[in-house]
């Protein structure tokens, strides 16, 4: 699988809307297919340097291919329908949460998943991203990665 955004090119810089200096949105994420037996995908994105999980969304459909920038910040999304964020490392804050670092520089890794099975009936909107993605990882039949790099501060 393949993982592309046309925000920023694999291993470059975040651009700052997508993260914590700007407006903090998602950007724009687009995959190919997964492999045979692919029901659903998951989106999981991991600051490597410290190995946080920042956004978990799970659940999306297997006819989707993308998701769009701005991604709203619901657990429950109405498109792409069906699709659920996990919690924030245990706040009650759903949906993206981009680099922010503070000065340092930090790599992260935005990674797609070919689900075996359309729902993941064993997490909720109140999972928290570790337990969402020990859940999508133990279903994964293959994966995509997309790389940058991020040093972002907080105006």
């Amino acid at each position: 699988m393949t993982l592309t955004s046309p925000a920023f090119t694999d291993g470059m810089s975040f651009p700052a809307d997508n993260t914590c200096a700007g407006t903090n949105v998602s950007p724009e994420l687009d995959w190919t297919a997964g492999p045979v037996g692919t029901m659903s995908y998951a989106i999981v994105l991991t600051d490597m340097t410290n190995n946080l999980i920042h956004w978990v969304i799970w659940d999306i459909p297997s006819t989707v291919r993308s998701l769009p920038a701005m991604l709203a910040a619901d657990a429950m999304l109405a498109s792409p329908a069906g699709a659920r964020q996990a919690s924030y490392n245990g706040t009650t804050s759903h949906g993206y949460t981009g680099p922010c670092p503070s000065g340092s520089l930090h790599t992260y890794q935005f990674q797609v998943h070919a689900v075996s099975a359309a729902t993941l009936s064993s997490l909720s909107t109140t999972s928290t991203t570790m337990a969402a993605r020990t859940a999508i990882l133990a279903a994964s039949l293959g994966m995509g990665t997309l790389t940058g790099t991020s040093s972002a501060t907080k105006p």
